[in-house]
């Protein structure tokens, strides 16, 4: 469903209102700018002695409602895209721009979907091949857009720590993306008309004309963002991540370097193109429907892969020789990995200038986006840049994205050994930590199962004591506050009655005697509504300041805890999770123990398996018993399966262990949460074994097909049914030579 409604807003054809807008001629007779700082004073300076060429013909469309909207006082010469009433009735001004209009334009969104469903307007765009190729348009027909990330890039994952990371499949210069949410677009479209009313007229002019002018812009701005202190740190990921802060936004060091591009010597202009490449196979190296393959982009600008294939390494050969500098001049280009292990991204020149290179990527899993950073993502990216012995290009990338609901395990040799679908991590979580902190203190057996020793546990037990006698004020003094709060609003509706009683007998001219007596009233009203703000004020900073000094008791650090009390036991409760061996084996009587014991069955998890995907099932079921048996009702245990955007991926519930004949792929065992059967055997081509020899040999398979059954009518956002495989009516029969496999007959 995801994916038909991004193809289908990219269809929708919105009509802009005409309206009466002054004439080209009238626009230049106004000011350039009219700002007061440097910015407009050398554009005003420019502007007077004929080289830079103003706003005239730009125009600035806003398409969430006026809700972040640009003040367009400060350029005199910006036109607005003008909606009809029409327009707004059919929204028609609103979110993604699905069209290319025929002007310089740029503009803004200030929407988002939630991040658990279609995201912000750039992953929209992002997670379909008709969506990145609309933005490819929009690059080179002098249009681009300006859209905050809102929840799709920030520090955490599964929405703990309140963020996903970096959810978005690729990376492109088609647009700005904002860190932040509403308001977070203002200093990027602040400084767009400065830079388009800078360049002189005559390149601004070339620009335009060549499909020039944004790669352009994208090329000034990533040069010159403030937390730049190197020109070099331009080939590098600090330049050209996929979301930017408003405070790296330098305006003065963008017209600088605009009004200083002459036009014989014009940025270059670089196109990519892929000669070769690795291509895994539907049903046999990936398992989705048929509308999903790699392949998520193939624009001269972006190349963007989704890594499903099961090989350790993707390769592919990508060609920069059809790039363009419009004045003709020899073009070299650079290569450089961006984002992802270095170690694990082989990029081979095949020329002296670049002109063709060999890339091999490593599969990688999900990691933070540099050495040390909070942020994590999925991808890899490589930048390639061409330069004409003057300026250097914008970026076009080449991107390979992961699936983070995949744990994979490579064997010493590179081979596959194992995918297992549908994984996360747990979380331990606690709604009274003082409650916890009293009973490991007192629980003897739940503190041996945490480690703790006596002192630890005494110190617990103290603070728990401590934060207990604050909590004891806490409920009595909102009880007060609330009481406050409910007068205090009952005060403020007899005042403004009061007010507007007064202001009614001044308008139906009254006698004054009744007009005094309604605005006595009124004074009263006032005074008791401000005397009841005063008891709720004094009561509220009294909540407040209760609930300041039970958080300080349990999180101050504690010399005999070595940290602050309840980190001390979250990281003990961690800690206790990921132990190697089960904590509570005793406890099959729990539903919820015996469900996670099951699940492990059913995938076919051995209890002293190491790979990544075990380790995350054992923590699960160590979770679930410290918070069934251990310490039941005061912890609870979570489990986070990992967030993939529906429309790149479809749910899987099934874990596939490869087998191999020396280094020859023989085929892999399937172990499912859904299928009838748990466990089902495949040939190395993807076919599903029906019947095997006395020595465990296949001999009867069938081809297998997959579908993803249809999501409940009612479902707006992803289908959260699991793909199924379904075997074909084809009966294929073997008979061996040795070892060797053939095929006897299809039928």
């Amino acid at each position: 469903m995801i994916r038909r409604w991004c193809i289908l807003i990219l269809s929708i054809s919105a009509v802009l209102a005409s309206a009466d807008e002054p004439t080209d001629a009238d626009l230049r007779k106004k000011p350039i700018a009219t700002a007061n700082d440097a910015v407009g004073k050398l554009l005003r300076d420019w502007y007077k002695a004929g080289t830079a060429a103003g706003n005239v013909g730009d125009w600035y469309d806003n398409r969430d409602g006026e809700h972040s909207p640009l003040d367009l006082s400060p350029y005199p010469q910006l036109r607005k895209v003008a909606y009809s009433a029409d327009d707004f009735k059919m929204r028609r001004n609103w979110a993604l721009q699905p069209r290319v209009l025929p002007h310089v334009v740029f503009g803004n969104s200030s929407t988002s979907a939630p991040p658990n469903l279609s995201g912000s307007n750039p992953r929209s765009y992002y997670c379909s091949p008709q969506g990145i190729e609309l933005l490819q348009t929009h690059y080179a027909k002098n249009n681009l857009y300006i859209y905050p990330e809102h929840r799709d890039h920030d520090p955490g994952h599964n929405g703990v720590g309140d963020g996903y990371g970096d959810l978005y499949p690729t990376n492109t210069p088609f647009l700005l993306i904002s860190q932040g949410s509403s308001g977070s677009d203002q200093p990027f479209m602040r400084a767009m008309p400065f830079v388009l009313a800078a360049f002189r007229p005559e390149v601004k002019k070339k620009l335009i004309e060549s499909d020039l002018l944004y790669p352009t812009v994208q090329m000034i701005f990533r040069s010159t963002n403030r937390h730049l202190k190197k020109a070099d740190e331009y080939f590098t990921g600090k330049a050209h991540p996929t979301v930017f802060e408003g405070s790296w936004v330098d305006p003065l060091a963008m017209v600088k370097k605009a009004h200083a591009i002459r036009a014989d010597d014009i940025p270059p202009l670089i196109k990519l193109r892929v000669v070769e490449e690795d291509e895994a196979v539907n049903g046999k190296d990936y398992f989705e429907p048929a509308y999903l393959s790699e392949k998520l982009a193939d624009t001269s600008t972006v190349i963007a892969r989704i890594y499903r294939g099961s090989a350790k390494k993707r390769r592919m050969v990508v060609k920069a020789s059809d790039s363009v500098d419009v004045n003709k001049k020899p073009l070299t280009f650079r290569w450089v990995v961006l984002r992802g292990d270095p170690k694990r991204v082989k990029i081979m020149p095949r020329d002296k200038a670049g002109t063709e290179a060999e890339i091999v990527i490593d599969y990688h899993a999900r990691a933070p986006i540099e050495p040390g950073s909070a942020m994590e993502s999925n991808r890899v990216d490589i930048g390639v840049f061409a330069n004409n012995g003057v300026h250097d290009s914008a970026p076009a990338f080449v991107t390979s994205f992961t699936l983070d609901s995949e744990a994979r395990t490579y064997d010493a040799k590179g081979r596959i050994t194992e995918i297992a679908h549908g994984t996360g991590f747990t979380e331990l979580k606690t709604s009274d930590p003082v409650k916890l902190l009293a009973a490991l203190g007192k629980d003897a057996s739940a503190a041996k199962v945490l480690g703790l020793n006596a002192e630890q546990r005494a110190e617990l037990t103290r603070v728990a004591e401590v934060a207990g006698a604050i909590e004891a004020k806490r409920d009595p003094a909102r009880k007060r506050q609330q009481e406050a709060a409910k007068a205090r609003n009952t005060a403020n509706k007899a005042s403004d009655e009061a007010k507007a009683k007064h202001a009614k007998t001044k308008t139906d001219k009254k006698d004054p005697e009744e007009v005094q007596s309604a605005l006595n009233a009124a004074n009263v009203a006032k005074g008791e509504a401000t005397r009841q703000q005063s008891v709720w004020k004094r009561f509220d900073d009294e909540v407040k300041k209760i609930e300041a000094d039970w958080a300080k008791t349990l999180d101050t650090p504690s010399p005999v805890l070595k940290a602050a009390p309840r980190a001390f036991v979250i990281a003990a409760l961690n800690e206790a999770m990921k132990s190697p061996t089960e904590i509570a084996k005793r406890s099959m009587d729990k539903p919820r123990v015996q469900a996670v014991r099951k699940k492990r069955e059913r995938l076919g998890v051995e209890g002293k398996a190491t790979s990544e995907f075990a380790k995350a099932l054992r923590e699960e079921s160590n979770a679930v018993a410290l918070a069934e048996v251990v310490l039941p009702g005061l912890v609870q245990a979570v489990f986070h399966a990992n967030f993939v955007d529906a429309r790149l991926t479809t749910p899987k519930r099934w874990r596939d262990v490869y087998h191999y004949e020396g280094d020859t792929p023989t085929g892999w065992t399937r172990h499912s949460l859904d299928a009838k059967e748990p466990k089902t055997e495949f040939t190395a081509e993807g076919w599903l074994v029906v019947k095997h020899d006395d020595k465990g040999r296949a001999i009867q398979a069938r081809p297998v097909t997959y579908r993803q059954p249809a999501p409940p009518a009612a479902t707006m956002w992803g289908n959260p049914h699991s793909l199924e495989a379904t075997p074909g009516k084809e009966l294929i029969s073997f008979r061996y030579e040795g070892t060797a496999r053939k095929i006897e007959k299809r039928e």
